[in-house]
């Protein structure tokens, strides 16, 4: 059970892997393929997915996501750095659409523990479910305290849930320059002012903006896929505009 996780994102990745390859061989004709592979950053479209992805879903379906993520998401545009559209939320968006159904039966973002201990699916599904702004009680508490949404002791994606772990990344790839550093850090101030204001209005705690900003993935999101080199702006200015809408939008949506 500790392990399938793993095992979960290497299936995911290496189905990317190989499919572009097979892609470039024998769709695109290529004679080098090895060196193609070397500069197209082939594993993350499955990467991605698999830490998006509910936990059980089936293998198969997870391979077939990584499939539409990898040939309709990325390739069909020419490969990386010609895709419009990220192509692990492609993958994310073709499995849900199709298998959510199916997901959601095996026990869909739940681990065993999970399963057993919770009876609410994750915590942005529970605050759906009962058509008001919520409160403490029952917001936070069904899964813990904040302590655990910040940790990641909490139903949902493997990559999703620990805020801790996004954080760190966030300053490691700031600090090397993998991604552009303003985009998260607007994206989640943005959301979290928002949500203050909403909660202030009422009568809630400085908690509620805390638990959105911790709920439903918007970390991993900020720092993984909004940060996207393709498919996000360029330009300082860009880059706080884009985030504010990404922000705004969120807010918007939940």
């Amino acid at each position: 059970g500790m392990l399938f996780p793993l095992l979960f994102i290497i299936i995911g990745t290496l189905t990317s892997f190989f499919t572009e390859a097979i892609y470039l061989k024998f769709i695109l004709k290529k004679e080098d393929v090895k060196k193609s592979l070397k500069y197209s950053y082939a594993i993350f479209p499955g990467l991605f997915l698999s830490l998006i992805l509910p936990i059980n879903t089936p293998i198969l379906i997870l391979v077939l996501g990584a499939m539409v993520a990898t040939i309709i998401g990325k390739m069909i545009y020419g490969g990386f750095g010609h895709n419009i559209f990220n192509p692990a939320l492609i993958g994310c968006l073709f499995v849900i659409t199709i298998f959510g159904g199916v997901i959601e039966n095996l026990g869909g973002y739940k681990n065993v523990l999970e399963v057993d201990t919770i009876s609410l699916a994750t915590p942005l599904s529970n605050q759906h479910a009962l058509e008001t702004i919520g409160n403490y009680d029952t917001l936070v508490k069904p899964f813990g305290n904040l302590l655990d949404f910040f940790i990641g002791t909490i139903p949902g994606a493997i990559g999703e849930t620990s805020a801790l772990l996004c954080i760190v990344a966030y300053l490691y790839l700031s600090i090397t320059r993998t991604i552009k550093w303003k985009i998260p850090l607007v994206y989640v101030g943005v959301v979290f002012v928002m949500t203050w204001a909403i909660g202030n209005m009422n009568g809630l705690g400085i908690w509620y903006p805390i638990f959105q900003v911790l709920s439903g993935g918007l970390m991993f999101g900020a720092v993984f896929m909004a940060t996207d080199p393709v498919t996000s702006p360029v330009t300082s200015t860009g880059q706080i505009i884009y985030a504010s809408l990404l922000g705004i939008l969120t807010v918007t949506f939940r």
